[in-house]
This record gives structure tokens, C-alpha cells and sequence, in this order.
């Protein structure tokens, strides 16, 4: 296989003017490499660009070693090869010369089913086995902590059961980004723009969901999700792309679940700010949870706005997927995922897609 040319600066610039021939267009979508695992003979694997996806699915057959490989899983992994250990995409540059570049379809050759970003009964990598000992468990009245510990699964506030993929070595892809500082937005499916074979293996159909990278977006719209269409991130410093993408598609796994669902601060009215300014104003502010609850006179409609909007379940959540996102599969084990709520579970607001009217939760706040 061989890779099309690196696009230069012009043909950047061309494409954003609309004036880059057709075809294009792929040159930058399509044809960008991230190195993301590295196998024992030095080789690299990167990820896998469009236009080579198709070629793989037109018949053809990538080489390692001198040899033509079988067909690759839907993981990335190929039958009687070496598997790649994962690889910090950050730490890339830092690596030594390299001798030869192996092409693979996926270097993240870890199981799905390890412990980020919290899937459901609905994954095509539930284990249902575990989930029916996590529902009796509970029936038989057990702790949710020894259940978590037993099986892996939990309930949230809105009563739906739970478990974790391990978010790690998803990446963003910002190679053009990087290539074309005047670059000012990127869009395409979700299997080209973003990185993580655990997701897609457990919701094979958000493969085709539409994300777009923004570059210059403000602090207060680092994103959006759009349910059943896709989402939009801003390209920001380090790690910050890839955080946001994550909390967007905990949304959209909360549409395909029908877990407790997000908001936007743009959605409260009158009303709705005055009911939740009198909450404020009478709740404790010496519970330690003074995101929620610390009320001054002087806070505006809109800091109330956005005190409503984080306390929606769904939001919360998100804000833990972004939270867990780099913790060992041990350390998630070790640290139960509601302890990563940055809003009690008594005050988060449980609404679910296509219901206009939130309705708190009935889950009192757990010690």
C-alpha cells in the first residue's frame, strides 16, 4: 500500500477557499497518519487513514515484515502476527529512529472489555452474565460497592445499569492541525476523526456519527452533541480535544442507552432560574460541595443557568468520563465511579431525551 502525498500549505489554503479540485479534499481527510502503538521490533502502528480502510475493504492486503497479512478483526488484530503494545501519541517525538513502519489497522490490541466512558446493557461487549449477577446482587439487597467490586457494573442516578470502557488510547486525530496552522476546521465520520476501537466495538453504528474539530472556539464552547447527528470539539492545548470528544459521546451513548440525558444553560427560562436561585439560597454552603451550592446574592440569571445545567445527571456523568479517562484499569477498579461526581447524586436532575421536564433524583447522596 502506498501512502498518498502530505499536503502542502497551498493546497490547504486552496481547500479552505473551496477551490482544491475534487478528490482533494481526501488528501487531508483521508490521508493522515497517527502513530499510536509500537511493536517489539520497532516497528510503529498507526492508525488507520480512509483511504485505506477502503482499499483493505476493496481486497487488498497491507505487508509486515515482507509478508502479506490476513485479515485484521475488527479490533485492529491479525491472526499469527505480533501485537503492538499501546503507544502515548503525545511521546511520539520523543521516540528514537525507527527502522521499519509497520501498517496496521489499529495498533490498541487491549480487550474491550476492560475498565472511562460508561457503556450499557444496549454495548455489543456487554457481559450479560455480569450484569445478571449485578441485578441480583442488588435484589438480594448487597452494597453497590461490593457489586461494582464482584462484577464491574452499576447503577446510576437515573436507575440504569452501567460499565466502564477504558478510554485511555483514544486519540483525536489533529494531523492536519498540525501540518496547517491556518487551518480552521475539520470535519468527517467518527471512525476517521476519532480513535477508539474500545467504543466503536461495543456501538459499532457511532462509527458514522459526524465530529468536527474547530480551531479558536472559546473557553465557555469547548463543544457540543448533537443526538443521533454527531458533535463538534474545540482543538485546544494538550489533552483538551480528546477530553472534550469523550464527554460529547457519553451523550450519545446516553441517547442509545436511554441513560439520564444532558442540557445546555441556553434552555432554562424565567422560572426555572428563579425556582433553583431559591434553592440556592436556602441549601447549605458547608458541605463541601460549593459548586452547587454556595449562593451569593450578586450571582446573575446566567451563573444560575449554568449552575442548573451542571446539576443535570447526564452532565455529571460526562464530566466523570472526562475525569477517569487515564486511570488504569486497576485504578478504576480501586476508585468506584460515582465518587468521581463533582455534584452529589441528591441534587443531580434526571431528565431523559425527549422529555421536557427534569425530575430530581430519588437516590439519596451516598457517603
Amino acid at each position: 500500500v502506498r501512502p498518498m502525498p502530505t499536503p502542502t500549505m497551498a493546497e490547504v489554503l486552496r481547500r479552505e477557499q473551496g477551490a482544491l479540485p475534487k478528490g482533494g479534499k481526501e488528501i487531508i481527510d483521508r490521508a493522515t497518519f497517527l502513530p499510536i502503538g509500537q511493536y517489539e521490533d520497532g516497528s510503529l502502528t498507526f492508525a488507520w487513514p480512509g483511504f485505506l480502510k477502503d482499499a483493505w475493504e476493496g481486497g487488498q492486503r497491507t505487508y509486515h515484515q515482507g509478508r502479506q497479512l490476513p485479515r485484521a478483526d475488527e479490533f485492529g488484530n491479525y491472526a499469527g502476527t505480533p501485537k503492538a503494545e499501546p503507544l502515548d501519541a503525545s511521546n511520539v517525538a520523543s521516540l528514537p529512529a525507527l527502522g521499519t513502519v509497520g501498517l496496521r489497522a489499529s495498533g490498541l490490541t487491549r480487550d474491550v472489555g476492560d475498565l472511562g466512558m460508561f457503556a450499557g446493557r444496549r454495548a455489543k461487549t456487554a457481559d450479560s452474565a455480569k450484569l445478571a449477577q449485578a441485578e441480583r446482587m442488588a435484589g438480594e439487597g448487597a452494597p453497590r460497592e461490593q457489586i461494582w467490586n464482584d462484577t464491574g457494573w452499576f447503577q446510576g442516578v437515573d436507575g440504569k445499569w452501567r460499565f466502564e470502557i477504558d478510554d485511555r488510547y483514544s486519540t483525536p486525530n489533529l494531523g492536519s492541525f498540525r501540518i496547517a496552522p491556518g487551518l480552521k476546521s475539520q470535519s468527517g465520520s467518527a471512525e476517521e476523526m476519532f480513535m477508539h476501537p474500545q467504543f466503536y466495538g461495543a456501538y459499532p453504528e457511532a462509527k458514522d456519527l459526524h465530529i468536527q474539530y474547530v480551531r479558536g472556539l472559546p473557553n465557555s464552547n469547548k463543544g457540543a452533541y448533537y443526538k443521533g447527528r454527531g458533535l463538534y470539539a474545540k482543538v485546544g492545548e494538550g489533552d483538551e480535544t480528546r477530553s472534550v470528544v469523550l464527554h460529547e459521546l457519553q451523550h450519545d451513548v446516553a441517547g442509545r442507552e436511554g441513560f439520564a440525558s444532558g442540557a445546555s444553560q441556553r434552555e432554562f427560562g424565567p422560572d426555572q432560574i428563579s425556582a433553583e436561585r431559591d434553592r440556592l439560597r436556602s441549601a447549605s454552603s458547608d458541605d463541601g460541595w460549593g459548586s452547587v451550592s454556595t449562593y451569593t446574592p450578586e450571582m446573575s440569571d446566567a451563573q444560575i443557568a449554568y449552575n442548573l445545567y451542571r446539576r443535570h445527571a447526564g452532565e455529571t456523568e460526562a464530566r466523570a468520563v472526562q475525569a477517569r479517562r487515564d486511570l488504569t484499569p486497576e485504578q478504576r477498579q480501586a476508585r468506584a465511579p460515582w465518587l468521581d461526581y463533582d455534584v452529589p447524586e441528591s441534587d443531580q436532575i434526571v431528565r431523559f431525551y425527549g422529555d421536557g421536564k427534569p425530575t430530581m433524583s430519588s437516590i439519596l447522596r451516598r457517603q
